[in-house]
């Protein structure tokens, strides 16, 4: 006999099943947990995926020769594959080659002679010859309106003409073409000052392909500009390519450790060594004074306040200033760390960009004598270069040079080789993204960006509390300090778990929520992020530049704003200091020569 309930009980039963299936549902959308991530993506193919089903893998392919299959970037015979995992297929035919990327869902043929790597398949996949490349990626719009989201995330620079001008880039082609059921956008562009050179591609060409739905597909292909053949060879992709219903798990082949150089000081060896060593977190500042008055006022002001001596000072510097001898002198006589900040930036987003003229080779000598410069300092620095670059509102990021993150990662290796052939011993690499990619696109990942283990000896995070300021504006809203960072290590522990951390700037804003109580929860949460060696609030603001509300304060991030804050800080130091393990090392300093 049935449980029988009474209508009240049945209304209270029903509500709470809708309670509890509500809760399940946020945990699910706002969940990092790497389950919770691919039932996510389950869903949203099931749900948006435009494409049917892959039946005849060969239909439209002639003469073929064989196939083979690559499981997790391995190549396996098909009687060993599980259709579960990362699955792709190689036909091999007259002439061309077909690549079936299962979990991506889609088809196209390509040249006899490319290789292909799928190292970082979740993100995209990368095809070459000797004389071109070509990366796709599988890309999902935040908006209904898939053409203006493609149009301005992905060129909106290199279809302005004021952009082209100033950056030495000209415009060959632009139109819009139907394939089958896509409609899709080419964009053909020629990076001038290359001529000759047999290193780097001058011809970019950026498709995008896009049927139904909010999915679309992304091609970068690069070339040889005066390459005639490159006209038919994308013909060929773009007629043969087909999306079909994804399958199996896409997934990573790589693995990061940082090298450290055999040519650095022993004064740098033991600074890296004392903050790999840290079992806590030892603080930074950046204040808005920090050339003029911040080191000899404004800082030690803070610190009277705060009953605490702050490790590492934060600086920055735009390409073409001179490396800061004084300054750095001055902090390392004090015993702070300086992280200089150094931004090959020069006017506004759609002007001139030195980033495009460093990746020619035509900065050098500028390189050069900043370095120089760093050397005959000699002491350590953390050196940051060009962060958050996986963003659109720096002018060497990817969305501004050509959607090309290659282009910053062979700008990080010249600085890096212009460093060690002047003879800088003593500066400590810091590679550091946003802590969310703008746009979130696969081919605009953080990890897209990654110089390479010899390059790199700590990885900076960033993420901020930005308040609500901007929240009608932009939909921004309030982000506790666990939410940001338990994302951010989500991500990065699996590639970067055996690097040095280093929350290189952040803070919090005071705009929508209780500012003193973010400061207590970001301290109860540090000891879960060991990685964190190193935190650099940024006691400074962020100023509206709207017009109608110019110079109005939208993001607050003094650290002393209020008295509740300092207090908060304060107490969350000694709390942090007292519940710390014991150092392996001496407490964390600049050493000096004389072996102090």
């Amino acid at each position: 006999m049935g449980l029988k309930l009474s209508q009240g009980k049945r209304t209270v039963a029903v509500v709470a099943c809708i309670v509890i299936a509500a809760s399940c549902a946020y945990a699910l959308r706002t969940s990092n947990h790497p389950l919770a991530r691919e039932i996510r993506a389950r869903v949203k193919q099931v749900l948006f995926s435009p494409h049917d089903r892959l039946t005849n893998e060969t239909e439209g392919l002639y003469g073929v020769k064989g196939v083979e299959y690559y499981q997790d970037n391995r190549l396996v015979p098909a009687s060993s594959l599980d259709r579960s995992r990362d699955v792709k297929a190689i036909y091999h035919a007259e002439g061309k080659q077909r690549l079936i990327n299962y979990p991506d869902g889609y088809l196209v043929d390509v040249p006899e002679d490319y290789a292909f790597d799928f190292r970082y398949s979740p993100l995209y996949t990368r095809m070459y010859n000797r004389t071109s490349e070509v990366i796709i990626t599988r890309e999902w719009s935040q908006y209904p309106d898939v053409d203006g989201y493609i149009d301005y995330y992905l060129l909106r620079f290199v279809l302005n003409p004021q952009w082209r001008a100033a950056n030495g880039v000209t415009l060959v082609e632009e139109k819009t073409l139907r394939y089958g059921n896509y409609t899709v956008k080419l964009v053909s562009l020629v990076l001038g000052g290359l001529e000759g050179r047999q290193d780097k591609f001058d011809g970019y060409t950026i498709v995008t392909l896009h049927g139904s739905k909010q999915w679309f597909f992304r091609f970068l292909i690069k070339h040889r500009s005066t390459d005639e053949r490159m006209s038919a060879i994308v013909e060929e992709m773009l007629s043969s390519f087909r999306a079909f219903y994804p399958s199996g798990n896409p997934a990573f082949d790589v693995s990061f450790a940082p090298v450290i150089p055999e040519t650095w000081s022993s004064e740098t060896q033991d600074v890296y060594k004392s903050i790999c060593a840290s079992t806590g977190v030892k603080w930074g500042i950046f204040v808005e004074d920090i050339f003029q008055e911040g080191i000899t006022s404004t800082i030690p002001a803070l610190e009277a306040k705060l009953d605490y001596a702050f490790d590492v000072v934060l600086c920055y510097l735009h390409f073409g200033a001179d490396f800061p001898t004084e300054f750095m002198e001055k902090n390392y006589e004090a015993g702070k760390l300086v992280e200089l900040t150094y931004q090959t930036s020069y006017q506004g987003l759609y002007d001139y960009t030195p980033a495009l003229d460093i990746y020619r080779g035509k900065k050098d000598d500028e390189l050069r004598k900043f370095a120089r410069a760093a050397r005959e300092f000699g002491h350590p620095f953390l050196f940051r270069l060009n962060n958050e670059m996986n963003s659109d509102w720096t002018d060497y990021s990817g969305v501004v040079n050509l959607c090309d993150p290659e282009i910053y990662i062979e700008i990080w290796r010249r600085v890096y080789t212009i460093f060690a052939e002047e003879g800088v011993n003593n500066a400590i690499w810091v590679f550091n993204p946003n802590d969310m990619d703008f746009p979130p696109c696969r081919w605009n990942n953080f990890l897209a960006y990654y110089p390479g283990d010899e390059y790199v000896h700590m990885i900076g995070v960033t993420g901020y509390n930005t308040g609500t300021y901007y929240k009608d504006v932009t939909g921004e809203r309030w982000r506790e300090f666990e939410e940001i960072y338990d994302n951010i290590a989500a991500n990065y522990r699996p590639l970067f778990g055996k690097f040095p951390w280093i929350i290189t700037e952040f803070a919090s804003s005071s705009v929508g929520g209780d500012k003193a109580e973010w400061i207590r929860r970001m301290f109860r949460k540090l000891p879960d992020y060991p990685e964190i060696k190193i935190a650099v609030w940024f006691s400074a603001a962020d100023y509206d530049v709207r017009p109608g509300f110019e110079g109005r304060v939208s993001r607050p991030y003094w650290l002393d704003e209020t008295p509740e804050t300092v207090e908060a800080f304060r107490n969350g130091l000694k709390d942090l200091k007292r519940r710390a393990p014991a150092s392996p090392l001496p407490e964390f300093k600049i050493l000096r020569d004389s072996g102090e």
